[in-house]
């Protein structure tokens, strides 16, 4: 049995006159333009809100304004006491007001207009006696009474006391149905669905009228409560809202009626502010209500599925638990348990917490913190006695017994000849706030900062049998925030990352199959299920916000997740919370109930709803510099802005009033940055430097309930300064064209010259040609006969090298097959000892020989000759590094030198400053800009490695075999640098001259290192 939600509170938002900027308290009218615009008829003049700032612009005369209406043009028409008119738009953007009043004829011109309406092309300027009829700038008199007009569709009706007339060509006419209002007395009218009106008469009865042509028995009485409802109460306005509810105010209170006549929520209009003035209430363009105070315009969201209860119910401390029995609701808070006893009240029946409600069958129970209740009506029976009862839990096919979660441990209830024992069971006293069976007998408990207990009792329920742990070694995404729920047949685990379910033959948690896809990284803390298979849940988005949701249930058993009507409700947050308790109770299907910390939030998921109605947004002002050249009412035209102003300043807004403080906007200028921004709740854009040509600028909203808006746009052009445009260029070509000719005469008349230079030094050199050519006929006998001496020279080297191999083997081996002897201890140490003076003199031999050889290898050298000397190796490196500084610094390389330690080497200190300066200077030319070259050294037993490394473009695998084999090729280095293609072939024969070795490493795109080995000073 669902239950009625009487009397909750819609939502409302306070616009306090201090925002305003309006001295006088009295508001008559409120009306929206068709750009969603809100005007009110104040006492000094017309208030405008465009859903972020007010206006005010008043009569010249400062008369109070008693009627308005804007038309679709953007003017706003106006009546006083003595005037009326209209407002328009200058071309500064600023209002300016027109009398029409000398315009009306006599003697219709001295009366006060207290109602004004738009229709078509006319506009229709009220008083109690006559109608003045405004079109095409001219007044047309109607002598008729009348208590107002009221527009159904493309209709316009007159209303009096018992009648009413249908516009008609210029005149008001007499309707067929009209006779049958004869038997009520009208006190309001409003339009109801597509051809009805709903009625309000004097003895505050509701009545439908259909108005369709040819309907029969249009006058019906509307069955509804707002009589009984009334208690002495004066209803006296009443407007239809267009989700099917209907609105009806009296000096007292607001109340709202759904299509069935049942009063669904009430708003007490002294809760509000002192001085509210109800008889004031219109309907914005989102279908919400505005009312007036002394102090404040009150937006009514009227549109909404959610209402709530809170302290001005009875409600006091934050609501943990709900439960229902029958049409009964019950809360429990943190403080008290409380009963819904009238439609718009909570009463306390019980001081203390109630954490947890259970039905078995038709009776209701409480967890309370003095021991379990049974709630019939207003009263709270205690059953048992017990301190700090957390939760109750069923035990299947026992309507006699529960299980009770304590704060000391686990308690069997039995129910025996009407009264209720307890008995505590044995083996388990780490109780949480959530409890519930499976279907195996199983009690699932959970702790929110502990994981999950699967709990098996014995037959006779007074002692644990066994107990499972489970925690993210099982499946589930976290330690903290899992709590077990009971969906109609079945446990779940609300979990940090959503819904997770026990699947038995794997013991573990894994997520739940048919909802977990539709959350991401989503943390839900309560759960319940509707008779329709909708799955209601409150939930976090960690660094978002809290909210509730709802799993749809579609026709194919899968689910679509949507969080649009709780958006109302959400609460920002950091991260998520512990100690949530957000309960969730479905009594039918308009009856969603959720506790909200100190609210009790009532949604009705059948209501209709308008979420996806447009949302606008308008451009109000542009700046270029200083100068304002946008004030939103010009037409579409394109300006064009001079460069010098080509800084740029946008002011925009969304007429989107529900929660305005959230809307956020996203921006960009196409043609200048081409992707929108991030979204963001400033309400200005700003772009600076544009450069020449034609851009658009566009700008969007969205709301609170994540509906975006279409772009508003404003297009413009940027002149080009004079520099860019085409006559500057034209001169660009001509001196461009001047300067070419220029240079090339200048270069003709230089090759010319330098041509005549050429022949003369050709003719001289050719005398010379021919006295060398007999100088070389002369020399190539002379080269014969050297020829001649160096194969002689040739053979005799080979003859020696064949002699010296032969001296040296012997040696040599004598000594390998001693020292074998040694190893394997063939020979005793006398005999060594009468063999090694043999052995000294056979190596005596051999250094003998050795140093022979070299000798004769530096006389048979011609060229270079090598002069080797120690000295000091980071002396050497260090030089070559402050040499190379500069250059480096040039090309914006880094250049290192990582050896720091004094070393003494062997070598011609020339070639190998040679050396060092030959590589270091081709890993600069070889390496990029912002690149780095390294020098450095190692130090070995014997020897030094001397290397430089670089980042630059690499030599190819080819390339370093020829190096190897001593070719050599030239290539550019990476700014163009040339080479002559020696320097490495030089280096390696210059390092080998000294007794080192060449090595290179080296990666296409990432690099190249160069090292060589130069002999320790002994």
């Amino acid at each position: 049995m669902g239950i009625t939600a009487h009397a909750q509170q819609p939502f409302v938002q306070y616009h306090t006159s201090d925002v305003y900027k309006a001295a006088s308290l009295q508001n008559w009218y409120i009306k929206p333009d068709f750009q969603d615009n809100i005007f009110i008829a104040n006492n000094e003049g017309v208030l405008k809100y465009d859903g972020t700032k007010w206006d005010m612009f008043a009569l010249p005369n400062k008369d109070i304004i008693m009627s308005m209406a804007p038309d679709t043009l953007g003017n706003i028409y106006v009546g006083t006491n003595s005037d009326l008119g209209y407002f328009r738009k200058d071309s500064t953007g600023q209002y300016k007001y027109h009398s029409l009043l000398d315009q009306v004829p006599a003697p219709y011109n001295n009366s006060s207009i207290y109602l004004i309406a738009v229709y078509k092309n006319a506009i229709f300027f009220q008083t109690d006696d006559f109608i003045l009829r405004y079109e095409d700038k001219k007044f047309y008199p109607i002598d008729i009474s009348n208590q107002g007009l009221v527009k159904v569709q493309s209709r316009l009706y007159l209303v009096r006391h018992n009648e009413m007339l249908l516009y008609k060509e210029g005149k008001f006419e007499h309707e067929d149905f009209s006779d049958e209002l004869n038997k009520i007395s009208i006190r309001w009218i409003d339009a109801y669905g597509i051809s009805s009106l709903i009625i309000l008469d004097q003895q505050q009865q509701l009545w439908t009228l259909d108005i369709t042509p040819g309907a029969n028995g249009k006058l019906k009485l509307f069955p509804n409560e707002l009589k009984s409802h009334a208690r002495g109460q004066d209803f006296t306005v009443l407007r239809a809202l267009d989700n099917g509810m209907i609105a009806i105010s009296s000096d007292e209170e607001i109340v709202f009626m759904n299509g069935d006549g049942n009063i669904t929520s009430t708003l007490d209009v002294t809760a509000l502010g002192d001085f509210v003035t109800p008889g004031i209430l219109f309907k914005d363009m989102q279908r919400n209500l505005w009312i007036s105070s002394n102090n404040a315009l009150i937006q009514i969201i009227a549109s909404s599925p959610l209402t709530f209860y809170d302290k001005r119910n009875g409600l006091q401390n934050q609501i943990v638990s709900l439960g229902k029995s029958g049409s009964d609701l019950y809360v429990g808070t943190a403080s008290d348990l409380y009963y819904k006893n009238t439609p718009d009240t909570f009463i306390p029946i019980q001081k203390g917490g109630c954490s947890n409600f259970l039905n078995i069958g038709e009776h209701l129970y409480a967890a309370h913190n003095t021991g379990v209740y049974e709630l019939k009506g207003s009263k709270a029976i205690q059953i048992v006695s017990h301190t700090e009862a957390y939760v109750l839990s069923k035990i299947r096919n026992h309507t006699d017994r529960m299980i009770m979660g304590a704060v000391d441990g686990l308690f069997l209830l039995r129910k025996e000849k009407e009264v209720w024992k307890k008995n505590q069971i044995k083996g388990f006293d780490d109780i949480g706030f959530f409890l519930a069976e499976d279907e195996d007998g199983y009690l699932w408990s959970s702790h929110r900062q502990k994981g999950i207990y699967k709990i098996l009792l014995n037959e006779e329920m007074d002692e644990v049998i066994s107990v499972s742990f489970y925690d993210k070694r099982h499946g589930l995404p976290s330690n903290l925030n899992n709590r077990i729920y009971q969906l109609n047949s079945s446990v779940v685990v609300t979990t940090t990352d959503g819904l997770y379910r026990y699947n038995k033959a794997k013991d573990r948690f894994e997520p739940d199959s048919k909802t977990h896809t539709l959350l991401d990284n989503f943390c839900i803390y309560s759960v319940a299920e509707s008779a329709e298979g909708d799955i209601y849940f409150w939930g976090a988005k960690p660094g978002q916000q809290e909210t509730a949701g709802v799993f749809k249930s579609q026709h194919d058993g899968t689910y679509k997740v949507y969080f649009t009507p709780f958006n109302k409700v959400a609460i920002p947050i950091r991260d998520l919370r512990i100690g949530v308790r957000a309960p969730i109770l479905i009594t039918g299907p308009e009856d969603v109930f959720i506790g909200n910390e100190l609210r009790l939030l009532h949604y009705n998921p059948s209501q209709k709803t308008f979420y996806d109605d447009p949302v606008y947004t308008s451009i109000h002002n542009v700046w270029a510099k200083d100068s304002l050249i946008y004030t939103g009412n010009q037409n579409s035209h394109q300006p064009a802005i001079a460069y010098r102003n080509n800084s740029l300043k946008f002011d925009f807004s969304s007429s989107f009033y529900e929660d305005a403080e959230k809307t956020v906007y996203q921006h960009k200028l196409e043609g200048f940055e081409n992707e929108w921004s991030d979204w963001s709740s400033s309400r200005e854009a700003a772009y600076t430097n544009i450069p020449g040509g034609t851009y658009t600028f566009l700008v969007r909203s969205k709301n609170i309930y994540d509906v975006i808006s279409a772009p508003a746009v404003f297009t413009f052009t940027i002149q080009f300064p004079w520099y860019q445009k085409w006559w500057a260029y034209v001169l660009y070509f001509i001196l461009l064209t001047v300067i070419i000719w220029t240079i090339i005469y200048y270069y003709t008349q230089q090759i010319r010259l330098q041509k005549k230079l050429l022949q003369r030094l050709v003719n001289e050199k050719t005398k010379d040609l021919i006295a060398k050519n007999q100088e070389i006929l002369n020399k190539n006998e002379e080269i014969s006969m050297q020829a001649e001496s160096l194969e002689n020279l040739n053979l005799t080297k080979d003859k020696i090298f064949s002699i010296i191999s032969h001296d040296l083997r012997g040696p040599i081996h004598q000594v390998q097959q001693m020292l074998n002897l040694l190893e394997y201890t063939f020979i005793t140490e006398g005999d060594f000892k009468s063999v090694l003076p043999d052995l000294k003199e056979s190596v005596r031999y051999t250094v003998s020989l050795t140093d022979n050889l070299l000798h004769w290898a530096r006389n048979q050298m011609e060229g270079v000759k090598v002069k080797p000397s120690a000295f000091d190796i980071h002396e050497i490196i260090e030089e070559n590094f402050r040499l190379f500084r500069p250059l480096a610094t040039r090309k914006n390389i880094v250049l290192t030198n990582t050896f720091e330690n004094h070393a003494d080497v062997y070598a011609d200190k020339d070639m190998i400053k040679l050396v060092i300066r030959n590589l270091v200077n081709n890993a600069i030319k070889f390496t990029d800009t912002t690149g780095r070259v390294e020098m450095g050294a190692h130090i070995k037993e014997k020897y030094i490695m001397v290397y430089i490394t670089d980042t630059g473009k690499g030599i190819r695998k080819e390339d370093v075999s020829k190096i190897l084999q001593k070719e050599t090729f030239s290539t550019t280095g990476t700014q163009g640098e040339r080479g002559v293609g020696l320097g490495l072939s030089l280096c390696q024969e210059f390092i080998e001259k000294n007794s080192g070795q060449l090595y290179i490493e080296s990666e296409l795109t990432k690099g190249s290192k160069f090292s060589f080995t130069i002999p320790i000073s002994a």
